[in-house]
Order: structure tokens, then C-alpha cells, then sequence
């Protein structure tokens, strides 16, 4: 009887074509991973951005309520202010303890022989009146400001406004919303909202301020 004959073993891996094909596959993947990641990281960061906005109205409006002293003025409002720029990399809080320009003639006047005389004029007036100054980090940008006056909106971006200013004052939780043209118009608003953008794309989020004192991102004034 033939003893069973034994075969040798042969060595078998990855043929050149077969290599090419998984690495591409590989590449392709990490890819659309990578993209996704970096989409879902930027949409968080624009969402996180305009919540700070938003804070920082509530921040204006909880030192408006509270009457902070500010170099030494007392019952002062204090408020958002919003420049326009290409782009618009910051905005502050400032405290309305100065009058240097002319007062709206929707500002609250108080008589200056009461203990509760106001000694702004609902708007900003400069540096000194500077609470605090915030920065947009990682290419973020406010990409554009508005201020609705009856069914009209009115936005930097096409020249409307060229700055905004949304100011709280005690005893009221309601907001003293004012735009100022390019001419020097001063406009009263029920309503503003600050759009603020992607650095990477056209997707911008926005944070809707109203008279009332109500303070909401993802919204547009109605």
C-alpha cells in the first residue's frame, strides 16, 4: 500500500494590485471620517461662539439690573455694542455712563435731583465707557448685525447700520435697542440679531435680542 504523499505549504500574501486596493480603500474611509469629524467640530464651535453672544446679553443685562458702579458712577445701564467691520472680529459690554452724544429721544430721563439719575444717554460713547471687550477666536467672525424698526431690517452688511447698541437700565428687564446709520441717523428697534459665521464655510448661527429682554440663539426677529 503507498504511503499518503505530503505537500509542501505555500506562502501566500498580497499581490501588488490587491495592496494598491486596500490602501485606497483605507485612505478613502479616513478620509470621509476626517471631513465628517471636522464639519460636526466646526458646527459645535459656531454653536458655542453665538452662545457666548448670547451670554454676554445676559451678562449686560444682569450688570444693567444690578446698577454696577462703574468709575464711579453709580445707576449707569449697561449694554452690548456691536461695530461693523470686514470682518467683525469683536464686540463689548459697555457701561452708558457718559452723555457725550446726543441723548434718543426714546432713552429714559430721570431728573439729575433724584437718587436715581441716570448720567448716560442709552448709547456708546467711547473707550472709556468700555466694560469689556471680546475677541472671536479661531477665524470666527460676526459676519452681520440688524435692528428691526416696524416690518423694516435694517443690517450692517448692506450698509444700513453701521453700528448697534442694545442697552439694559434699571429698574426695566426690557432692552434700549439702537442703530446708527451711516449718516449718523440714530434708529429705535423692537428687535435686533448678531449672525455670527463659520471660518470655513457660509454657515452662520444667530442670536435674536428682543425689547423685551428676551435673549434666544437660532432665531431672527419676526
Amino acid at each position: 500500500m503507498e504511503p499518503p504523499r505530503s505537500y509542501p505549504l505555500v506562502a501566500r500574501g498580497f499581490t501588488l494590485v490587491e495592496m494598491l486596493i486596500t490602501l485606497s480603500i483605507i485612505t478613502i474611509i479616513t478620509a470621509v471620517a476626517l471631513t465628517g469629524q471636522t464639519t460636526f467640530n466646526r458646527s459645535i464651535l459656531l454653536n458655542d461662539t453665538a452662545y457666548t453672544v448670547a451670554l454676554s446679553g445676559r451678562q449686560a443685562q444682569s450688570l444693567g439690573l444690578s446698577s454696577r458702579k462703574f468709575e464711579g458712577v453709580q445707576n449707569g445701564g449697561y449694554g452690548l455694542h456691536f461695530a461693523y467691520t470686514a470682518p467683525t472680529k469683536s464686540y463689548s459690554i459697555f457701561a452708558d455712563v457718559q452723555a457725550i452724544a446726543a441723548t434718543p429721544g426714546w432713552c429714559p430721563i430721570v431728573a439729575t435731583t433724584t437718587p436715581e439719575a441716570k448720567a448716560g444717554n442709552c448709547l456708546y460713547d467711547g473707550v472709556n465707557e468700555t466694560f469689556q471687550t471680546y475677541e472671536l477666536i479661531q477665524g470666527f467672525s460676526i459676519s452681520d448685525f440688524c435692528g428691526k424698526a416696524g416690518g423694516t431690517l435694517q443690517c450692517a452688511a448692506n450698509g444700513g447700520i453701521q453700528s448697534l447698541d442694545i442697552l439694559y437700565l434699571r429698574p426695566n428687564t426690557e432692552a434700549i435697542i439702537t442703530g446708527i446709520t451711516a449718516g449718523g441717523s440714530k434708529v429705535q428697534y423692537s428687535c435686533a440679531q448678531v449672525s455670527v459665521k463659520s471660518p470655513t464655510s457660509d454657515t452662520v448661527q444667530t442670536i435674536r435680542m428682543s425689547q423685551l429682554g428676551e435673549i434666544s440663539v437660532g432665531q431672527t426677529c419676526p
